[in-house]
């Protein structure tokens, strides 16, 4: 059996996205990892695509991060149970459209649009969030910031 360890580090690179949104969601001193929370993330997904590991990997680990995000974020809110469990998979799933985004156009060797991508489709899915009876803002960045810079 061989030691990895640079498969060892990138585990922990990938644990640093949903930690640092579980601080911010937790305290709200901690504002400001929102603004790096997902660059660990995008880096392994650019490194995954580059590597030529496939797009199933990479959708995998955004499914996990995301939904270890809003599991351990939910248990803040309501009781750990199956609703708590089945909008962590609604929400993973729903979250994982701008890493798709994202890796297709790192595919096709076009950095800068699937960063735009990313981010314009992040945002509009939590605007999409914001809609309806159905609304879930609870853990939109936006709202995670909302309150930091109201006096």
């Amino acid at each position: 059996m061989k030691f990895n360890l640079k498969g060892i580090l990138n585990i922990i690179i990938i644990l640093f996205s949903p930690t640092f949104l579980i601080l911010v969601g937790i305290s709200r001193s901690f504002y400001w990892l929102i603004f790096i929370s997902f660059v660990p993330l995008l880096w392994i997904n650019l490194i995954l695509i580059k590597r030529k590991y496939g797009f199933i990997l990479s959708l995998i680990i955004n499914l996990i991060t995301i939904f270890i995000w809003y599991y351990a974020s939910l248990n803040w809110v309501i009781e750990i149970n199956k609703r708590a469990l089945i909008i962590s998979i609604i929400q993973s799933l729903l979250y994982s459209i701008p890493f798709i985004f994202f890796n297709f156009f790192i595919k096709k060797q076009i950095t800068w649009l699937g960063i735009f991508g990313f981010i314009v489709v992040w945002l509009a899915l939590e605007y999409i969030q914001t809609l309806g009876q159905l609304a879930f803002p609870l853990f939109s960045l936006g709202n995670l910031l909302a309150s930091v810079y109201t006096g």
